[in-house]
């Protein structure tokens, strides 16, 4: 009993611990509507809402997975895989959309991330496997150049939560 309480608590804390204001307007008990509603917030680069949907261990990995392209572009290696992509992207004005990436926080990460990786607003949705019951629920979609991504939803208290977000 106590290990059960134990799991209980923690899955608490990971889903409620460091959301974002949540959307009033946003129907959450439905698991389609929020993946729905993901798939925008990343296509869009709003970050505001995006975190809004996220666990707290979610917003965690995608704020380190900023992180880390952050730090790769403050101090890129000419002709790194990285710039060349950033080049082929961006074109000519690559420069400035990089210096305006590393100076800013997270919302100009998400939309300098979404310029590199462009995506469908409402992506191929290749169906839900969701179980009677069940708390989570893995949908997998389609980007743009067919490349099969993943984004893993959590139930807790009748909402639904991104756990897991693959960009």
């Amino acid at each position: 009993m106590p290990i059960r309480l134990l799991a209980l608590l923690t899955l608490a804390a990971a889903v409620l611990g460091g959301c974002g204001e949540e959307d009033a307007s946003l129907d959450a008990s439905n698991p389609q509507v929020v993946f729905e509603a993901t798939m925008r917030a990343v296509h869009d680069g709003d970050w505001v809402q995006l975190q809004q949907l996220l666990t707290k261990d979610a917003r965690f990995a995608l704020e380190g997975d900023m992180n880390r392209l952050q730090k790769n572009l403050a101090t890129p290696r000419p002709g790194s895989q990285l710039m060349r992509v950033v080049e082929h992207q961006l074109g000519e004005g690559h420069q400035a959309a990089v210096a305006e990436a590393v100076a800013g926080g997270m919302p100009e990460m998400l939309r300098f991330f979404v310029k590199l990786s462009p995506r469908e607003r409402e992506p191929g949705l290749r169906g839900m496997r969701l179980q009677p019951g069940s708390q989570t629920v893995t949908i997998p979609y389609l980007l743009a150049n067919g490349e099969e991504k993943v984004v893993t939803l959590l139930q807790a208290r009748g909402r639904w939560y991104v756990s897991n977000l693959q960009l």
